[in-house]
């Protein structure tokens, strides 16, 4: 499978995931999120990964769909916490929608994303266990550092300063 076709697939899959259990008010927000597509270096890392190591680029799908996910899950909520008003050349969700759809929206991210892992009927159950487990422990990382950011954040604002730094692991 060339590195086109599966990221393509893995573009199917992040749509797949909004259709759900979303609204349609809440569609509209993720279908305008994801309208100016991202640099994909998730996906893009998987299937290299998979063909570093001799995998089916098509067992790796479903991972670098979640991965995905949750990656957009941290931006939408990250461009709110630190007041980031624009997100790939366009108004960032929570200038067009406001803040408490920007939650809801990257909330519902949060929630998918390891569903389409879960649902993968390429991998056998205990991988898909695993990949679960790894992925879980990959979104405490994120959700810790972006904790961290935020924090210093706060403290620099206490003190009349604005932090521009990256707190490390703030997103995936």
């Amino acid at each position: 499978m060339a590195e086109r076709e599966f990221l393509a697939q893995v573009q199917k899959a992040n749509l797949s995931a909004l259709e759900l259990y979303s609204s349609q008010s809440l569609k509209e927000i993720l279908l305008y999120h994801f309208s100016q597509p991202g640099k994909n270096l998730r996906p893009k890392t998987a299937y290299r990964l998979a063909e570093a190591l001799g995998a089916a680029p098509e067992k790796m799908v479903a991972w670098a769909s979640s991965c995905e996910l949750l990656h957009n899950a941290t931006l939408i909520h990250d461009d709110l916490q630190d007041g980031d008003a624009t997100r790939r050349g366009q108004p960032a969700v929570w200038k067009v929608y406001g803040g408490n759809m920007a939650i809801n929206a990257g909330d519902y991210l949060l929630i998918v994303a390891p569903q389409t892992l879960l649902e993968d009927k390429t991998l056998a159950a205990e991988e898909r266990l695993e990949l679960n487990k790894l992925f879980v422990a990959m979104s405490a990382r994120i959700y810790d550092g972006q904790r961290g950011n935020v924090g210093k954040a706060l403290e620099n604002a206490s003190n009349g300063e604005r932090n521009n730094n990256r707190y490390r692991g703030g997103t995936s």
